[in-house]
């Protein structure tokens, strides 16, 4: 009985939502009919995540430099960070609601979706544009990114078994090489709220006596951790207390962290950083504002592979990518240290395979996936504070696997493996010949 009632009760509201919604984007439609009308191209985004809003948007202003771009994004409430509008000054970026909430704790708590609304408002809106606008290039996002599919004739891996992933890797490389061949500039929040995020750290700096400083924006990805989708899941980070040793690091190399991600932590944790870890509510900002703002004027990047990562890279930031994964993911101007892959007797599974016979795997059997430890990631920021600080102390190209697919995002992306990362499967074969030995 309680379970119909609550079902009951989840439809009124998906009713309730849907009209608000309706209503909403109706006089929003409205609203946007003289951009719509002078605009050159117009690209509808009905699903994706907060990646999607930093790449098809870049990627637009790349194919269609000195256009009036239009993206369209159709969001749940709490899924994307809509102050990123204002970041693109040579593509319009209009969001339009799925569903209306607001956030508790850093926790989006908003009205449930109707699936049917959800799947055809967007194709409502795409007559709508056609009917406004008959010269403009309109589509949905995907068919975007089909343009600048990698054009590859190499075999697919095993592990890539399914269009859906041949297509990702595809529009992915295609992506970083439209980057290597385009020069677009770097992107920013508007200038009067940058200026008061400064200000906001340097008067929070200078209250706990601190003066020079660097900027580190560190994207923790903690979301999803127990979340039955294993794409999603297996993409978490490590605890929080894991990092710990590296943010302290950081601060004795004078890099001030800017904490960012999909994670909330409270007073008595920034304060054993003594001033040099801050986050959105110790300066009093608003949220979304102060993740773009780490994420675009930092001098380096450290976080785990999530979609908190594309932002910096588009700024050419030097980044160290922890918990990297599936295996062979990489990113433009990034260090990579993925995650590590245990056989059924604890030994470690070689590089070699992670690069071929494990490429782009979620599932894997007997065998165990583990996020990075303290020491690893202590370790693989330390090394990447010294590869920074000597560029040549690293091989330009210092992947194991010589022939390493074209698919693999760290060989297309000109991504560089960590060298601690190489040095534990180094170890391991030092003491697997010390053991042959002295058998």
């Amino acid at each position: 009985m309680k379970r119909f009632i609550k079902s009951i009760i989840i439809f009124f509201l998906k009713i309730v939502n849907t009209i608000f919604c309706f209503l909403y984007s109706i006089v929003k439609g409205f609203i946007v009919i003289p951009k719509i009308v002078k605009a050159d191209s117009i690209t509808i985004m009905p699903e994706g995540g907060f990646g999607h809003t930093v790449t098809a948007p870049d990627i637009l202003r790349r194919l269609y430099p000195k256009k009036n771009n239009i993206f369209v994004i159709f969001s749940e409430c709490g899924r994307h960070n809509r102050k990123i509008s204002l970041m693109w000054k040579d593509v319009r970026i209009v969001f339009f609601p799925l569903n209306f909430g607001i956030r508790l704790r850093g926790i989006a708590r908003a009205f449930p979706v109707s699936d049917w609304y959800k799947s055809n408002i967007h194709r409502l809106f795409l007559k709508y544009t056609r009917f406004l606008n008959k010269k403009a290039k309109i589509n949905y996002m995907l068919d975007m990114y089909k343009i600048i599919l990698h054009k590859d004739n190499s075999v697919l891996p095993e592990s890539l078994n399914g269009a859906g992933y041949e297509i990702t890797c595809r529009w992915v490389i295609g992506y970083f090489n439209l980057m290597k061949n385009d020069s677009s500039g770097r992107v920013f929040l508007p200038e009067n709220n940058c200026k008061k995020i400064r200000k906001k750290i340097k008067d929070f700096l200078a209250k706990n006596g601190i003066e020079n400083h660097k900027l580190c924006c560190l994207y923790l990805r903690q979301k999803n951790k127990d979340a039955h989708d294993i794409t999603s899941s297996s993409r978490a980070g490590s605890d929080l207390m894991d990092y710990v040793p590296a943010i302290e690091f950081l601060n004795s190399q004078g890099y001030q962290v800017l904490l960012t991600g999909d994670v909330e932590v409270d007073d008595k944790f920034i304060n054993k950083f003594g001033g040099k870890l801050i986050d959105y509510k110790v300066i009093h900002v608003d949220r979304d504002f102060f993740y773009l703002f780490a994420a675009t004027e930092a001098d380096i990047f450290v976080g785990d592979s999530g979609g908190g990562v594309w932002l910096s890279g588009v700024n050419r930031i030097p980044r160290l990518i922890l918990n990297a994964f599936p295996f062979g993911y990489g990113q433009p101007y990034s260090w990579i240290y993925y995650k590590t892959l245990r056989d059924s007797q604890g030994e470690l599974i070689e590089v070699e395979k992670l690069l071929s016979e494990h490429l782009y795997k979620y599932v894997f059997e007997n065998a165990t996936l583990e996020s990075n430890s303290a020491q690893e990631i202590d370790s693989a920021v330390r090394q990447f504070i010294v590869d920074l600080e000597h560029p040549y102390s690293i091989e330009k190209d210092n992947l194991p696997v010589s022939n390493l697919s074209n698919y693999a995002w760290i060989k297309q992306s000109g991504a560089k493996l960590s060298p601690v990362y190489m040095e534990q499967y180094s170890q391991k074969s030092k003491k697997r010949n010390f053991c042959v030995k002295n058998g």
